[in-house]
């Protein structure tokens, strides 16, 4: 069973590592990302994984089909990790 953690309270003028009270995942670690979005409220979670860019903002990226989706981390993203079979 995962353990899925939401984002809550997440500030965009605070640098990723200083987030107060808002459990996030390490840089670069693979893990599933859940991304509601009103088009599609039943897609299935993605792995994916939160980078910083070179202007020092940090980006969801999701892996589907050999490309890539960024998305800027939000308040209501799901994340959870997982052990690679």
């Amino acid at each position: 069973m995962l353990d899925w953690k939401e984002i809550k309270g997440y500030d965009k003028n605070k640098d990723y590592k200083w987030q107060e009270g808002v459990e996030l995942p390490g840089l670069d670690e693979e893990i599933l990302i859940q991304v509601t979005d009103e088009n599609l409220p039943d897609r299935a979670p993605f792995v994916g994984s939160f980078k910083r860019r070179n202007d020092g903002h940090v980006w969801m990226i999701i892996s589907v089909n050999g490309g890539m989706t960024f998305y800027e981390v939000q308040d209501g993203v799901k994340w959870a990790r997982f052990n690679r079979p």
